[in-house]
């Protein structure tokens, strides 16, 4: 099954940037690490940093972006984060957007701002379990942010951006695995969101992770989480695949190596094979283009590829271009070049098998 025209847009891009070796067009804004929420899955630190990036800062930087970008704000929970407005309307002017949150802070004056602005092209919310109740949500919160969510869905259509998407995630966990079907439907029927995708636990610490580590550590092996009631997994997604076929509803993973929309596919060899491998065999992977595709910026200023590799504070280059001039930038992108991928890119979201 074909992912969103998004994410086709996005692999479209990461060839042509890998074999024109290419500045970046996507750019990932942790705006902050910190979280109103304290889930047990969570990889970030959730510490304040000594030398966070200001309003100033973060402005400074998106005017160096190239225009016609795509920016996403997250966080942590980019909607903590003081002076969210500011940033948001500026990278609307020039940019596209996308958010990723708990949805827990949403209020109608968030509503009103991105029903207003056509530039933000999708809201995506955290749901991994019913209410969830995994991340310690209150009933009533959750029911606020349900109302707030029903309250886009009844005025999009009469809005500016009326074609904004609502998407859920779901983190797949071993606590969850046995409502996953039950998740899905209650993300589609209840929340009535638009898109929803299943998103395995990461491979390795060093994936978008917000503090940094050496360039080394790209080449050790991880320590993914090898999930142990997979054959409940593959139950719950069967009754997925069933219900997608019947209802002509949609759901993806992350990484994309399952296919709703494949009546033969055998999710138990997809568990064992791939999601559940402790090693990692690049052989196995077309060549990865993320690092010409897209970059992250750290809430202190660090900019960083796909796996949390320095290269460099934003504030103290001039343009992009100077940034990605750096060692530790060329040497990188190098790697990935001749490599294909490294150890520390086990069961990342962005990988593609060579034969699926």
């Amino acid at each position: 099954m074909l992912n969103t025209n998004y994410n086709q847009q996005r692999r479209c891009q990461r060839e042509k940037g890998r074999e024109s070796n290419s500045l970046p067009t996507r750019f990932v804004l942790i705006l902050t690490n910190k979280c109103n929420l304290k889930c047990n899955f969570c990889f970030q630190d959730r510490k304040g940093l000594p030398n966070a990036m200001s309003d100033t800062d973060w402005i400074s930087f998106i005017r160096k972006i190239p225009e016609n970008s795509h920016i996403t704000l997250t966080g942590g929970e980019p909607l903590v984060y003081k002076n969210f407005f500011e940033i948001f309307a500026e990278a609307s002017k020039k940019h596209t957007l996308n958010i990723i949150s708990n949805g827990v802070m949403l209020t109608e004056e968030h509503i009103e701002l991105f029903l207003s602005e056509p530039a933000l092209k999708v809201l995506s919310i955290s749901i991994d379990t019913i209410g969830n109740t995994n991340r310690d949500v209150p009933p009533f919160k959750y029911q606020s942010m349900k109302e707030i969510l029903h309250l886009i869905q009844s005025k999009r259509k009469k809005s500016k951006n009326r074609n904004i998407i609502l998407d859920a995630k779901t983190v797949v966990t071993e606590e969850n695995i046995p409502d996953l079907f039950e998740i899905f439907r209650h993300c589609i029927n209840e929340l009535n969101m638009d898109t929803h995708s299943f998103q395995f636990l990461k491979g390795s610490d060093v994936q978008h992770s917000d503090r940094m580590f050496t360039f080394e550590d790209i080449f050790s092996n991880g320590t993914p989480y090898i999930y142990q009631n997979t054959k409940e997994l593959v139950i719950q997604f069967e009754k997925v695949r069933e219900y997608c076929s019947s209802k002509n509803a949609v759901s993806y993973t992350h990484p994309p190596w399952f296919d709703f929309c494949d009546d033969k596919q055998d999710y138990k060899k997809v568990v064992e094979t791939e999601i559940n491998k402790f090693k990692f065999s690049a052989n196995r992977y077309l060549p990865c283009g993320s690092p010409w595709e897209s970059a992250h910026v750290n809430a202190d200023g660090k900019l960083f590829p796909c796996l949390a590799v320095d290269f460099g504070d934003v504030r103290d280059y001039k343009s992009l271009a100077d940034l990605y001039e750096s060692p530790n930038a060329q040497k990188f992108r190098q790697v990935i070049f001749t490599e294909g991928s490294v150890n520390a890119c086990n069961r990342c979201g962005y990988l593609e098998l060579k034969n699926p």
